[in-house]
């Protein structure tokens, strides 16, 4: 029969894994962070603006494809990360998980509501020769700059909140 120590050593042991669990999960929402901002800082510095360089037809047909392309990496990483980084929090009550959760999340509401319909119209352009084209998708990259920020300020967060070592379980608990 196993002493009490032996027994209390192992549920010691236990804790500790599945600690290096929860905080394995949490550092895997701030990384998912840091793909979308990467990814996202990416599209400003230098696909976006080699795009501009582009005739307006050329530049438009450019945009629709790696439009769609970024969509489907970007939208999933923003979700994930807000996921992850509200379990972190609702495991250890630090607010700053809360927070960059929060702006990481506000990804979604931003780009439906101030990016979507740009990007509609610039579905909807026929061609680079409407006259508007060129103004929308300098107006679009402006306005991702903006999701750039949000995932930048939401790593900067997590960054902090896993620097602060709240990635221990709340003492209380």
């Amino acid at each position: 029969m196993a002493s009490y120590q032996t027994c209390r050593r192992n549920s010691h042991k236990g804790a500790k894994t599945a600690e290096a669990e929860r905080a394995h999960g949490w550092l895997t929402g701030a990384g998912d962070c840091i793909h979308l901002f990467g990814a996202a800082i990416y599209i400003n510095v230098a696909e976006h603006p080699a795009r501009l360089r582009l005739d307006d037809t050329d530049a438009l047909a450019q945009w629709r494809p790696a439009y769609k392309r970024g969509f489907a990496m970007q939208a999933p990483l923003a979700l994930v990360s807000a996921l992850l980084g509200g379990a972190a929090w609702s495991t250890t009550n630090d607010p700053l998980w809360a927070l960059g959760a929060v702006i990481m999340l506000a990804n979604w509401p931003y780009t439906l509501l101030a990016i979507m319909p740009l990007n509609r119209q610039l579905e909807a352009t026929g061609s680079g020769s409407d006259p508007n084209t060129r103004d929308r998708l300098v107006r679009w990259g402006r306005l991702h700059g903006a999701r750039s920020l949000l995932g930048g300020a939401a790593t900067v967060i997590y960054m902090i909140a896993a620097a602060a070592g709240s990635l221990t379980a709340n003492p209380a608990d």
